[in-house]
């Protein structure tokens, strides 16, 4: 690795400290152990299929950095759900500006924040069938389609997935992704209660062999677990509250570094006030707590005590 290399990469990781793009959505860590690698969480843009999904890269510096593109590999992924026509399911990125796409190349001046810039502007986008071959101009029924089917898969893969699975070495987001979720929980119920009229129905995606059995009420239950977990007030969404037969265990939440928030149990008293040891055997009182009549006995270490009259 060159000297120049080197530099590069200490001067972007300076710059973006200097100056984050949480605003833009984009949170960037610098491996510490390996300089070499980087990852990276993208929260979905606004009025898009993906908005505040989490979407994570990793990227690869490369010995010849910054005359070539780092390379870049996707990891918000599961089964043969096709997040995007740049976002293959095996991790495969296709961007002109990582030289794996036709379009604007890699120059030495571009820098791994453009990089991620571009993926959120240019992938992560409102229309995303367009970016298929030979669907460019694609605005009826197909894309609405396919942006159906992304909703969906939204909020089981890129939301809930992603907080129950966090990839190896993505932990360092766990924070984030854990506030975000707090701000937009009221968010995803709502794409809950507006989609839930498809459930049980199947729909398969205008391109590849990406299909989607819409169950809106199992990623409401899984939401709504994960909610109580961090400790969001859930008041709302009483009548929904999870069963114990959740498919998201205690232990699965441990694991992804989800720590359930511990609530004591309140103590509300029923017998009179005043402490028994003070009044007289066989005393009696109205309680002014729950109404009923209480008598002073002894119990069996022979200390006084209320007991309720029956």
């Amino acid at each position: 690795m060159s000297s120049r290399t080197i530099k590069r990469i200490l001067k972007e990781k300076v710059a973006y400290h200097k100056d984050p793009l949480d605003n833009d959505g984009i949170f960037i860590s610098f491996d510490d152990n390996d300089m070499l690698k980087a990852r990276v969480l993208i929260t979905g843009p606004e009025d898009t299929p993906y908005q505040n999904g989490f979407y994570l890269f990793e990227f690869t510096f490369t010995k010849d950095y910054p005359h070539k593109p780092p390379k870049c590999l996707y990891l918000t992924t599961h089964g043969n759900s096709r997040m995007n026509p740049n976002l293959y399911t095996n991790g495969y990125v296709c961007l002109s500006l990582l030289g794996t796409w036709a379009g604007p190349s890699w120059t030495s001046c571009n820098t791994l924040t453009s990089i991620c810039m571009s993926l959120r502007a240019l992938v992560l986008n409102s229309n995303p069938i367009q970016n298929e071959p030979s669907f460019e101009k694609e605005v009826g029924e197909k894309s609405e389609r396919y942006n159906r089917l992304l909703t969906h898969e939204n909020i089981r893969i890129a939301v809930l997935l992603m907080m129950k699975k966090t990839p190896p070495g993505f932990q360092c987001f766990h924070e984030i992704m854990k506030q975000k979720f707090k701000e937009n929980f009221n968010w995803y119920m709502s794409i809950i209660e507006k989609n839930r009229h498809m459930d049980g129905k199947m729909e398969k995606a205008p391109i590849w062999s990406m299909k989607v059995n819409y169950n809106y009420e199992h990623l409401e239950k899984k939401l709504l677990y994960i909610a109580n977990v961090l400790g969001i007030d859930t008041s709302l969404y009483a009548n929904k509250l999870l069963t114990n037969n959740t498919t998201i265990s205690k232990k699965t939440i441990k694991n992804s570094k989800i720590t359930p928030v511990k609530t004591k149990k309140v103590y509300t008293r029923k017998a009179p006030n005043g402490k028994a040891k003070t009044f007289d055997l066989g005393f009696e009182k109205l309680s002014e707590n729950d109404g009923n009549n209480y008598v002073i006995v002894l119990n069996k270490s022979g200390n006084k005590r209320w007991k309720k009259m029956s």
